[in-house]
Protein backbone atom coordinates (compact mmCIF):
# COMPACT_ATOMS: atom_id res chain seq x y z
CA UNK A 1 0.00 0.00 0.00
CA UNK A 2 1.39 3.45 -0.88
CA UNK A 3 -0.06 7.20 -0.41
CA UNK A 4 -2.19 8.13 -3.59
CA UNK A 5 -0.27 10.96 -5.56
CA UNK A 6 -4.02 11.79 -7.32
CA UNK A 7 -6.21 12.74 -3.47
CA UNK A 8 -3.85 14.21 -0.42
CA UNK A 9 -3.62 11.09 0.80
CA UNK A 10 -3.01 11.11 4.62
CA UNK A 11 -3.07 6.96 5.24
CA UNK A 12 -1.90 4.86 1.88
CA UNK A 13 -5.03 3.84 0.43
CA UNK A 14 -3.34 3.01 -3.31
CA UNK A 15 -2.81 -0.83 -4.24
CA UNK A 16 -0.72 -1.89 -6.76
CA UNK A 17 0.03 -5.17 -7.69
CA UNK A 18 0.80 -7.32 -10.65
CA UNK A 19 -1.08 -9.54 -12.79
CA UNK A 20 0.47 -11.15 -15.20
CA UNK A 21 1.75 -9.09 -17.37
CA UNK A 22 0.07 -6.14 -16.16
CA UNK A 23 0.08 -3.75 -13.32
CA UNK A 24 -3.05 -2.96 -11.67
CA UNK A 25 -3.60 -0.03 -9.62
CA UNK A 26 -6.65 0.54 -6.66
CA UNK A 27 -7.13 3.79 -5.11
CA UNK A 28 -10.00 2.46 -2.08
CA UNK A 29 -10.47 6.53 -1.79
CA UNK A 30 -11.94 5.91 -4.89
CA UNK A 31 -9.80 7.84 -7.19
CA UNK A 32 -10.11 6.34 -10.87
CA UNK A 33 -6.64 5.14 -12.37
CA UNK A 34 -6.77 7.54 -15.07
CA UNK A 35 -6.48 10.15 -11.98
CA UNK A 36 -3.92 8.23 -10.54
CA UNK A 37 -1.54 7.84 -13.39
CA UNK A 38 -2.22 12.12 -14.59
CA UNK A 39 -1.10 12.74 -11.41
CA UNK A 40 2.45 10.79 -11.78
CA UNK A 41 2.37 11.52 -15.75
CA UNK A 42 1.73 8.42 -17.30
CA UNK A 43 -0.81 6.70 -19.25
CA UNK A 44 -3.05 3.33 -18.95
CA UNK A 45 -1.27 2.55 -21.86
CA UNK A 46 2.30 2.16 -19.14
CA UNK A 47 0.58 -0.44 -17.57
CA UNK A 48 -0.81 -2.97 -20.31
CA UNK A 49 1.98 -4.39 -22.80
CA UNK A 50 1.48 -4.05 -26.61
CA UNK A 51 -0.52 -6.08 -28.50
CA UNK A 52 0.76 -7.02 -31.74
CA UNK A 53 -2.07 -7.96 -35.41
CA UNK A 54 -2.61 -11.80 -33.69
CA UNK A 55 -3.78 -10.84 -30.38
CA UNK A 56 -7.63 -11.03 -31.95
CA UNK A 57 -6.72 -14.74 -33.68
CA UNK A 58 -8.71 -18.02 -32.74
CA UNK A 59 -4.73 -19.26 -31.65
CA UNK A 60 -4.23 -19.84 -28.14
CA UNK A 61 -2.58 -16.46 -26.38
CA UNK A 62 1.09 -16.62 -26.90
CA UNK A 63 3.29 -15.37 -23.97
CA UNK A 64 3.81 -11.92 -23.96
CA UNK A 65 8.00 -11.20 -25.21
CA UNK A 66 10.82 -10.64 -22.68
CA UNK A 67 10.63 -7.16 -23.76
CA UNK A 68 7.11 -6.39 -23.10
CA UNK A 69 7.52 -7.28 -19.58
CA UNK A 70 10.39 -5.14 -18.61
CA UNK A 71 8.30 -2.40 -20.02
CA UNK A 72 5.22 -3.38 -17.20
CA UNK A 73 8.56 -3.72 -14.87
CA UNK A 74 9.04 -0.40 -15.86
CA UNK A 75 6.42 0.83 -15.44
CA UNK A 76 5.92 -0.68 -11.83
CA UNK A 77 9.78 0.92 -10.83
CA UNK A 78 8.50 4.51 -11.51
CA UNK A 79 5.06 4.34 -10.40
CA UNK A 80 6.64 2.87 -6.86
CA UNK A 81 9.14 5.16 -7.12
CA UNK A 82 6.96 8.70 -7.81
CA UNK A 83 4.76 7.26 -4.92
CA UNK A 84 7.97 7.16 -2.77
CA UNK A 85 8.56 10.79 -3.71
CA UNK A 86 4.75 12.17 -3.20
CA UNK A 87 4.62 10.51 -0.28
CA UNK A 88 8.06 12.75 1.02
CA UNK A 89 6.47 15.94 -0.67
CA UNK A 90 3.46 15.73 1.46
CA UNK A 91 5.35 15.36 4.92
CA UNK A 92 5.27 11.40 5.43
CA UNK A 93 7.94 9.84 6.75
CA UNK A 94 9.43 6.63 5.23
CA UNK A 95 9.68 3.46 7.18
CA UNK A 96 13.48 2.30 6.51
CA UNK A 97 12.27 -0.30 3.85
CA UNK A 98 10.55 2.34 2.14
CA UNK A 99 13.45 4.69 1.70
CA UNK A 100 15.80 1.81 1.07
CA UNK A 101 13.06 0.60 -2.03
CA UNK A 102 12.95 4.60 -3.37
CA UNK A 103 16.95 4.98 -2.96
CA UNK A 104 17.49 1.60 -5.12
CA UNK A 105 14.23 2.87 -7.64
CA UNK A 106 16.00 6.19 -7.88
CA UNK A 107 19.34 4.16 -8.91
CA UNK A 108 17.83 2.27 -11.29
CA UNK A 109 15.92 4.85 -12.98
CA UNK A 110 18.38 7.54 -13.39
CA UNK A 111 21.27 4.79 -14.28
CA UNK A 112 19.07 3.68 -17.15
CA UNK A 113 18.03 7.27 -18.22
CA UNK A 114 14.28 6.71 -17.66
CA UNK A 115 13.61 8.76 -14.07
CA UNK A 116 10.33 10.49 -14.48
Amino acid sequence: MACCPSHDDKSPSLSVSEAGNHILIHCFAGCEPSEILAAVNMQMSDLMPERDAHYFDDQPPQRPKRETRSEADLAHIQIRYLEAEAMVETGHKLTAAEKKQAIADFEYLRGIGELP
